[in-house]
This record gives structure tokens, sequence and C-alpha cells, in this order.
């Protein structure tokens, strides 16, 4: 979870971010979309990745409040995986 949820600084108004990691999601980004947002209610706004869509923007520093700020909610391997693997 990232954002000002994440942060503590949120307000009535604030959605919640989240980024999904995960193979499993669809390649198509429509698809994805699609996926992603079937499941949630309007004030959750997700944003999906694959390991190697993430990987790549990682080491670019793009999504830096996520390492800095963001909670991790979930875990099964990936993101302990994606840090092993940026960092080395």
């Amino acid at each position: 979870m990232i954002g000002s949820v994440a942060r503590g600084n949120f307000n009535e108004s604030s959605d919640i971010d989240v980024i999904i990691i995960s193979d499993k999601i669809p390649k198509s980004y429509k698809n994805r979309g699609e996926l992603l947002y079937e499941y949630v209610f309007d004030a959750i706004e997700p944003k999906g990745y694959t390991t190697d869509e993430f990987k790549f923007i990682y080491r670019k520093r793009n999504p830096i409040e996520a390492v800095s700020k963001g909670v991790l909610v979930h875990d099964d391997g990936i993101w302990k995986n994606i840090l092993k693997d940026t960092n080395s």
C-alpha cells in the first residue's frame, strides 16, 4: 500500500493506492486493468505490475515511495526476490 493511507496523512476523500506485483496478472494492460478494477470498490486504486516490470521501474527509482514509505500487506516471496535482484 502506498500514498496518503500508507503515510498516515489521508483524509475523507483519499483513495487507497495499492501496488500488486504478480506474474499471474494479464500481460495486456487492458485485460490487466479490467481484472484489477473488477474486484475493488471505488476507494481502491490498484496498480498491477509483473515482477520484471516492477524491477525495471524500481531500478529507475520510479516507485521509490513504495519502498521508503509503503506498507507491505502480503508477500509470497516476490518482494524479497525483487530487493535481492535489484540491490545486487
